[in-house]
């Protein structure tokens, strides 16, 4: 068995553990009858289609954006499970999951990672062997989503990186990245919120661009309380500007 057929294999078992930070809600009819449809058409190949019905713009398949160090490559409907064995145990812990919280939303990572994969949409973050450096197929992710909040849609930015490639600036190069890619696509602006705390994402937004639209006290699915800041990019000061590689 490769190490792709390990990872697979892992996002299958993962994916009754693990569960989006961003689906916070039940499953409801409706989400069952999308996930239906994406399932239908991953048996059939027939992403067209769907396409027509449901409004979702799948990404071309295995698109790849390029950095110095590493790719991020589009996540079509048949790597859902690769997507998914991105959410270790670090992650679960980070996002202050409890047991009952994975067991009622299962179903919602499913609809959620689905839902997600959408342009700019999703892509995993793949770090390219390099001497001593292994090639790492499933580092981290970046998701661009539709939220809704009251009667409004606007796309919104997610990321991980797990925590073994921390620190080394990986997601500095992958994130512009992503950003040009949404300012290409006219999927502008964009907003991601983030802990207050987490001082390696509030700096990698501010040198992105990104700027504070409010403070937040975001409550986590095992009650604690997180100081957060909601950002915007292109920063609403500077909505004209919109290549973060040359701030």
């Amino acid at each position: 068995m490769d190490s792709v057929e390990v990872v697979i294999l892992l996002g299958v078992i993962l994916v009754t553990l693990a569960v989006s930070a961003v689906a916070l809600v039940r499953t409801s009819r409706d989400e069952r009858a999308v996930i239906a449809e994406i399932d239908a058409a991953r048996e059939s190949g027939d992403f067209g289609s769907l396409v027509a019905r449901t409004g979702i713009p799948w990404p071309q398949v295995g698109e790849t954006l390029m950095a110095e160090r590493i790719d991020l490559i589009s996540v079509d409907p048949a790597r859902i499970d690769a997507f998914l064995s991105v959410h270790d145990e670090d992650f679960v812990i980070e996002h202050g999951w409890t047991d009952q919280f994975q067991a009622d939303l299962v179903a919602g990572t499913e609809y959620f990672a689905k839902r997600a994969v959408c342009l700019p949409g999703t892509w995993l973050l793949r770090i390219r062997a390099d001497g001593a450096t292994p090639r790492v197929d499933n580092a981290g992710f970046i998701t661009v989503s539709e939220q809704r909040e009251s009667n409004e849609t606007r796309p919104t930015l997610g990321m991980q990186l797990r925590s073994p490639y921390r620190g080394v600036g990986y997601m500095s190069e992958a994130l512009p990245l992503v950003l040009q890619r949404i300012a290409a696509d006219g999927c502008a602006p964009v907003q991601m919120t983030t802990a207050a705390a987490n001082e390696a994402v509030v700096a990698l937004a501010q040198r992105c661009g990104f700027g504070e639209v409010e403070r937040v006290a975001h409550r986590l699915p095992n009650g604690a309380v997180v100081p957060s800041i909601v950002y915007e990019w292109p920063a609403p000061d500077e909505q004209g500007a919109t290549n973060p590689a040359e701030r």
